[in-house]
């Protein structure tokens, strides 16, 4: 567990990367190294301890995908997208502007994803299609056009489109089977 010290140097690094990233430009990151910053903040973003913490994490990956689209790689190899998804269904206290920036980010991540990215992408598809229940348009919105990006991501290989469209179509089935069996 960590000392209140450590949680304070930890919330400060964060804000001051949050500040960094939010006047950032492309040229001026350019050196900026994704990949071990990127490691780290999953890391972060599972603080469940410190929802401060959490939050300041999806903020700075989100400044970081906005501010340097290359970075969206690393983001998605490091299971960020499933981290925020997450996050979207299990944290309370999120008010629903930080959701819709989380998704609005999450979509940005699924923005030319690499075939090799399909196993960490299929761990989100359930909790983006779950999304699709929500009543909020933004959140509605944001998850379809992950939906829609990963769909067409995957659409030139036909092992991965069959395999998408497997986690799809079996996910609405429960789903379709959970709400009659309620009622």
């Amino acid at each position: 567990m960590p000392s209140d010290g450590e949680e304070g140097k930890r919330m400060e690094a964060l804000t001051q990367l949050c500040e960094m990233l939010s006047i950032g430009i492309e040229e001026s990151l350019s050196t900026f190294l994704v990949d071990s910053f990127v490691h780290v903040l999953v890391g972060l973003l599972n603080h469940e301890s410190n929802p401060d913490i959490m939050l300041l994490t999806a903020r700075a990956l989100t400044h970081l995908c906005d501010v340097l689209p290359s970075s969206c790689a690393a983001v998605v190899h490091y299971g960020v997208v499933s981290c925020f998804c997450a996050r979207l269904l299990t944290i309370e206290y999120m008010d629903l502007a930080e959701q819709h920036v989380a998704l609005s980010t999450a979509a940005n991540m699924c923005k030319k994803l690499p075939l090799d990215a399909a196993d960490f992408v299929m761990e989100v598809v359930p909790l983006l299609t779950n999304l699709l229940q929500y009543h909020d348009a933004k959140v509605l919105e944001h998850a379809s056009v992950c939906l829609t990006r990963i769909a067409e991501a995957f659409g030139s290989s036909p092992d991965k489109r069959v395999l998408f469209l497997k986690v799809v179509y079996i996910f609405i089935i429960i789903n379709i089977f959970s709400v009659g069996f309620i009622r």
